[in-house]
């Protein structure tokens, strides 16, 4: 991950989930080197002065290329995260954005722009709302707040910015889910930019749609929006959707009668990534209401409030990923810093337990079968290997079957005879057999795939008891549609331009 380039151009520095460490490799090729032992990155530059990672939570590290223990730059409060670090010439100060708070995407769209000094430990704040920040020479800061490009002056001699921000870009792609404050683009210093293009705002629009097993697609009757992690009730007869957008998250419940409209359940703090208990009464889901990424749960027909199930520690958060009909207990991923562990709620005495020893990259996204006996989910070992589907029985035994690799979002089908993944702009669907033993079949390719695939993008689709899927069709265009990189040369000149830095 967060491969970038030496000052030199000759080198690229890159991020290893296999040991999790920075590394280093010549552009021609030959081996990697090892810099430092380094979490996930949360943004990364390499600068005359080194390499500087930012780790989340845990601040900002520089490391020489040449190896040799890092050093800490920049150290945070509880609550706080810092990404996008990028140490300023004359090597006196590192700029980056700084989050607080546990909440979804949007606290990127609402964190600070900082500058602080490596001598003093000085903070300043430049911009009040983006991320995602870039010097550029031109004496400018260029930054993202939701899909949009800003740009302001900035005076480096004084280290503050000058005059007010200019949107120069609109429809820039921001990272998958809620992980970073990372936006796809790059200013190179001859003067071109180069940009992934996507929504505007801070999630994809789409429709939602029933769609059968050759593709046709009928559009239900809900408004065009930002959708994710749709999941049928146990009778079908409900739809709970998350809404995420610039104006929050929350879970919303749709009658798939169509007789009334969307009704929005969850209120308080971002509210996402909903699971129907068995009997269809409660929707389990991740909420930030109290301060930390935890679970809650609440009827859902509106007519209590909700209550808390986990309590994650400092420094981690909690995802319910799937319920367990027979067995009263859910499934629930638990992310840190380095990565994702799988853990096991029962709702009878409220207690936990770790499941196999299933360890991760990226979200787990695991699903019980229709039965309660297996378990489908995603192991990501790291960047020399690809995401890999397994199943498990349940309980554990130490029996593990690998299905697929490089793909995401396991299904299974009602009857438990199939499971469904995606793969980038395709679905599959494999066929199992689970008595006498675990079999399953070859890959057959279904016709039309849905949105968000990612492995930090929840699963945007669920089954039918008919065999049909409702699922987030992307607003006007078609399933598959080729991902571009947007190529503008000479933006500088434009830049200077419509934001004179004047004297």
């Amino acid at each position: 991950m967060n491969p970038v380039f030496s000052p030199d151009s000759r080198s690229v520095a890159f991020w290893s989930g296999v040991d999790q460490t920075v590394k280093r490799i010549a552009v021609t090729g030959g081996t990697a080197v090892t810099v430092c032992p380094a979490d996930r990155p949360y943004g990364m530059s390499w600068g005359p002065s080194g390499i500087v990672v930012g780790q989340g939570t845990k601040g900002i590290l520089r490391a020489s290329p040449d190896g040799g223990p890092p050093e800490v730059l920049v150290s945070l409060k509880p609550g706080e995260a810092a990404h996008g670090p990028e140490v300023l010439p004359a090597d006196q100060w590192v700029l980056f954005t700084l989050a607080s708070g546990t909440g979804g995407g949007d606290r990127w769209d609402t964190a600070q722009i900082v500058v602080q000094s490596l001598k003093t430990g000085e903070r300043k704040t430049l911009v009040q709302g983006g991320s995602d920040a870039r010097y550029l020479p031109t004496g400018h800061i260029v930054y993202a707040r939701g899909g949009v490009l800003f740009a302001i002056p900035f005076d480096l001699r004084q280290m503050a910015v000058r005059g007010e921000s200019v949107p120069m870009v609109e429809g820039v792609r921001r990272s998958d889910g809620i992980q970073t404050g990372a936006a796809h683009f790059s200013v190179s210093r001859t003067g071109s930019l180069v940009y992934v293009p996507g929504p505007a705002g801070s999630s994809a629009q789409g429709d939602v749609a029933l769609v059968d097993r050759k593709g046709v697609i009928e559009k239900l009757t809900i408004p065009t929006g930002s959708y994710e992690s749709l999941r049928l009730s146990p009778d079908g007869k409900q739809l709970a959707l998350g809404v995420a957008d610039n104006r929050g998250a929350n879970t919303w419940i749709y009658e798939m009668s169509g007789a009334s409209s969307l009704r929005q359940l969850t209120f308080g703090g971002r509210n996402r990534l909903p699971v129907w208990t068995a009997d269809g009464q409660r929707i389990v889901f991740q909420s930030d209401r109290e301060g930390d990424l935890g679970i809650f749960w609440q009827r859902a027909d509106g007519t209590d409030t909700a209550r808390r199930l986990t309590k994650p520690e400092p420094g981690t958060s909690h995802a319910p990923e799937s319920w367990s009909r027979p067995d009263e207990l859910f499934s629930f991923s638990v992310s840190t810093g380095s990565g994702f562990s799988l853990r096991m709620f029962s709702v009878r005495d409220g207690k936990t337990a770790s499941f196999s020893d299933v360890r991760s990259g990226f979200p787990i996204d695991s699903v019980f079968s229709p039965d309660g006996k297996w378990v489908a989910y995603i192991q990501y070992e790291g960047a020399s290997s690809s995401p890999e589907l397994r199943v498990e029985p349940f309980p554990a035994t130490g029996a593990k079957y690998i299905i697929s690799k490089g793909v995401l979002h396991p299904l299974w089908s009602p009857d438990g005879n199939a499971l469904f993944y995606t793969a980038p702009a395709q679905l599959f669907m494999v066929s199992i057999t689970t008595r006498p033993s675990f079999k399953f079949g070859p890959p057959v390719r279904l016709p039309r795939s849905f949105q968000a695939f990612g492995p930090t993008t929840p699963r945007s689709h669920d089954i039918m008891s008919d065999g049909r899927f409702v699922g987030v069709v992307p607003l006007g265009e078609s399933v598959g549609a080729p991902a571009q990189i947007h190529v503008v040369l000479n933006w500088l000149e434009e830049l200077k331009q419509r934001v004179p830095v004047g004297r």
